[in-house]
Formats: C-alpha cells, structure tokens, sequence
C-alpha cells in the first residue's frame, strides 16, 4: 500500500484540508470507513488518513518528543563552585593549570581560590597518572600504586553563574594585556 492509498488530500487544491469538519465531510462524501480512516493534522490543515498511518505518525512525533526530552535532561543547569588548585608540589608543576573544555581553554592559578563549573571540576577529577612503585615480593618489577591526580583542588562554597562569567572576562582582559606586553617586547 503506497503513501497515496494512505494520505487523502483535498482534490481540488492537492493540498491538506482547511478545517477539521472540511475533512470529516470528505470521509462520509466518500463513504470512506471510520474504522480505517480518520483525520490528523497536516501542514497546517487537516488530512484524511489511515489509522496505520495515524499510529505511524503518532510513533515518529513520540519519538521526537523523547529526543527533546533527553536533550533537555543534557542541558540541565551547570553549577559553579569556588575551588583553590593545590600550590606546586614539584618543581616541573605548571604554574597555571590548564582546563580545557568543549575547544576553550581556561587557566586557574595555583594557590588562588577561583570559580570553576563542575564540568571543568570533573575534567581536573579525570586528570590523574599512575604512581608505579617497586614490588615489594620482587614478583614484578613494578605494581601501579594507584591513580595520583595531576592537579588537585579543594572545594569551597557554591558560586553563581553570574560570578563565574565576570571572572572569565577578567581573566581574557589579563590574558591580552599579557600577550600584548610580550609582544610589545621582541
């Protein structure tokens, strides 16, 4: 059964009915079933289809329906948090640590208490290497000691987004004044 056995349209524009009882008048001109054929909206009318098609078509908009519901539960609301980075413990420490998120890059100072998102936090979380040691039973040469994050933090208060945004603009001013002052110097 092809879509056109499925779908009726009005016959003399060939397009969707212009109002729901235009349709209902269509389907018992025709003698058409009611217990096959009913009315969806179409393109801003009314179209005369088969209940297959109805389900079909219910189907596809639950579907849809499900999709911007998962995209919405994807989007929810990002809490910010004030957090320090850990000073150096080494001397090949980076001084700032560098956070890079969905193609930006954001640099936190050792030290200094700086609003984060738990997004960045998590991505600090995942920033680890492993600590190798010597076996002690001599079986192996070595065993992991675990996993030793590369730039610990600790937590402070909940922020806002508000505070999070003007520290970033802060933070892109010092960063061109930086860039600026070095060039100014070759």
């Amino acid at each position: 059964m092809s879509n056109q056995d499925q779908v009726r349209l009005d016959s003399k524009t060939g397009k969707p009915f212009k109002t729901e009882e235009l349709a209902e008048k269509f389907i018992k001109e025709h003698n058409l079933n009611e217990d096959v054929w009913g009315i969806s909206p179409l393109d801003g009318g009314f179209a005369v289809v088969t209940h297959r098609e109805l389900l079909k078509r219910a189907k596809e908009e639950k579907k849809v329906a499900e999709n911007l519901a998962a995209q919405n539960a994807s989007k929810k609301k990002t809490k910010y948090f004030i957090v320090t980075p850990s000073p150096k413990g080494h001397a090949n420490d980076l001084d700032k640590v560098p956070i890079g998120l969905e193609g930006k890059i954001v640099y936190a100072s050792r030290g200094e208490k700086v609003i984060l998102s738990e997004n960045e936090m998590e991505i600090l979380d995942h920033a680890t290497f492993t600590d190798w040691k010597e076996s002690k039973d001599r079986s192996q040469a070595v065993v992991s000691g675990g996993q030793i994050m590369r730039f610990p933090y600790t937590i402070g208060e909940e922020s806002t987004k508000e505070a999070y945004d003007k520290q970033l603009a802060f933070g892109n001013q010092e960063t061109l004044r930086e860039v600026a002052r070095q060039a100014s110097e070759r």
